[in-house]
């Protein structure tokens, strides 16, 4: 169940640089924002992690 919403939460990071590039943001804007939503999900997991 972990490892789905990890996929899902990827498909949408996917799916959010996918739209920042449509939009004409430039790609090294859109890897600076991707990395700190990374950041963001992998505290999230941590947390989840020390509540099981």
């Amino acid at each position: 169940m972990e490892f789905m919403m990890t996929s899902n939460v990827r498909k949408g990071i996917e799916k959010v640089a996918i739209n920042l590039l449509s939009n004409g943001i430039d790609v090294p804007k859109v890897a600076e924002l991707t990395k700190l939503t990374e950041k963001e999900i992998k505290e999230l997991k941590n947390q989840q992690n020390g509540n099981d």
